[in-house]
């Protein structure tokens, strides 16, 4: 009975019965010190600090390499996406001993705000950060040495509807106002970009066939002259001109959705059944190869015309005009020299027509790294009123967009899924608990044993400090 008695005292003992201050810097966000090192390995800061050095005319204020250092910090960090945040970070002790910067040193939201209204828009500016995307991929590339590039052109509407007064931000084609960036993707990620106003059209300009010329030149640079490369497009970019340059100047390859007009509705209603195939996939398809000339166009061009097939064992009736059906473009089979690079890597499945429709089908992934791009943002409007600023911001966000995802794949690809979602890393690797102690001239981060354990933060930090990380201009 005293036993018991004994117990009961003693775990009511054990509860928490007070609250009090502590001065031990402690941190939810212990992860971001090894992100920020595998970050400083890449070389990114020091090549912006550079770039950009004609920023700083004295040593007052904001240095440039402070500001790039605290700026993509943030963006990693992802709690607040309000400018104001960085004058809370500002006071944060841990916060600055986690991304290795003097507490004097950290960046106030005002002191950001000026640094960004210094960039001009000049396309030197553009390009050093749109550089550093297509490095980033080409760093890539080098490493997984594919037989064949497989990249996906599209543009991503930012909604900014409720925004007043925004140089750029207008009627884009989704009924909002907004941004509309033209974007380049291979295997998940942000290759390449050009930030835009809202109501440029998807084939604005020559934007596809000046960022297309730059990419394969990298690419090929890169790989050899003779690496396959394949565009995956949507029929906003349908265009004689792109396909055309496509062909006769880049010599690569293109998969592009044509728009139905009745003529071919017409057409593909005459031809036989027997000239029907059928393509299996998560739905099975019937499809129709042939050649196709629009009135614009100045030659015939391989067309796959296809028609999602009647599935007899479902319930759900759907009548034969009411089944979804598209008309597919492109030069595989018709190019001599790409062809030739296709036919070198051995593979004759790139030839036919099952491979452009699966290329047709595979351009759902593209719409999915749109969406974690928003979901890595967490709120698609921008936060200034100037368009160069706001063209900053952009790309500062591709470009942490992106490093994350190399983070993801070559640091920590034991630890989580290597494709998680942005959220999901953030959740369960950046918001860990530590605590940063000095003893002997030394700053310790300590974190729990089950966080050391299960992240297998030994190993991460030597990952993140691995020479080969290191960016090349390209």
């Amino acid at each position: 009975m005293n036993n018991k008695n004994s117990a009961n005292s003693q775990s009511k003992r054990q509860k928490i019965s007070k609250i009090e201050v502590t001065n031990d810097v402690l941190s939810s966000r212990s992860g971001l010190f090894f992100l920020m090192e595998y970050f400083e390995k890449l070389g990114l800061v020091s090549r912006f600090e550079s770039k950009f050095k004609q920023f700083e005319k004295s040593n007052k204020g904001l240095r440039i390499k402070d500001y790039f250092k605290q700026f993509f910090s943030f963006l990693f960090d992802g709690t607040n996406m309000n400018l104001s945040y960085f004058d809370e970070l500002k006071e944060d002790t841990a916060y600055s001993e986690l991304i290795k910067t003097d507490q004097s040193d950290m960046a106030s939201s005002h002191s950001i705000k000026r640094m960004t209204k210094k960039f001009n828009g000049s396309n030197r500016e553009v390009n050093i950060f749109r550089d550093a995307l297509t490095d980033l991929f080409i760093h890539n590339l080098r490493s997984q040495q594919p037989a064949v590039v497989e990249l996906g052109i599209d543009t991503m509407v930012l909604n900014n509807d409720d925004s007043k007064q925004k140089e750029g931000c207008n009627p884009t084609y989704k009924n909002v106002k907004g941004y509309q960036p033209l974007q380049i993707y291979w295997n998940g990620m942000l290759v390449d970009a050009i930030f835009r106003e809202g109501q440029c059209h998807s084939n604005h300009s020559d934007d596809v066939q000046t960022t297309m010329k730059k990419l394969v030149a990298k690419i090929r640079k890169a790989l050899g002259p003779k690496i396959p490369i394949i565009v995956a497009m949507d029929s906003g970019f349908l265009s004689d001109e792109n396909f055309t340059y496509f062909e006769e100047v880049l010599k690569i390859h293109y998969v592009c959705v044509g728009k139905m007009y009745n003529s071919i509705k017409d057409y593909i209603g005459e031809l036989p059944s027997s000239n029907r195939n059928i393509f299996y996939g998560s739905h099975n398809w019937d499809y129709i190869e042939l050649g196709n000339k629009l009135k614009s166009w100045k030659k015939f061009r391989r067309a796959v015309y296809v028609q999602q097939q009647l599935d007899l064992s479902s319930s759900q009736l759907i009548l034969d005009f009411a089944r979804s059906d598209r008309i597919l473009y492109s030069n595989i089979g018709i190019t001599p020299d790409a062809d030739n690079n296709l036919r070198g890597v051995g593979i004759e499945k790139y030839l036919t027509a099952e491979y452009i429709i699966e290329t047709h089908h595979s351009r759902a992934k593209d719409e999915l790294i749109n969406r974690e791009f928003k979901d890595f943002m967490t709120k698609e409007k921008l936060p200034f009123k100037s368009f160069n600023s706001n063209q900053v911001y952009y790309f500062l966000m591709a470009i942490s967009f992106s490093v994350i995802r190399n983070f993801q794949r070559k640091v920590i690809p034991d630890v989580l899924y290597s494709n998680s979602r942005i959220s999901t890393f953030r959740r369960m690797f950046i918001d860990i608990p530590g605590k940063i102690v000095s003893h002997a001239r030394y700053k310790t981060l300590k974190v729990s044993k089950l966080y050391f354990d299960k992240l297998k933060l030994l190993m991460v930090r030597s990952q993140c400090n691995d020479e080969s990380h290191k960016l090349s201009y390209y």
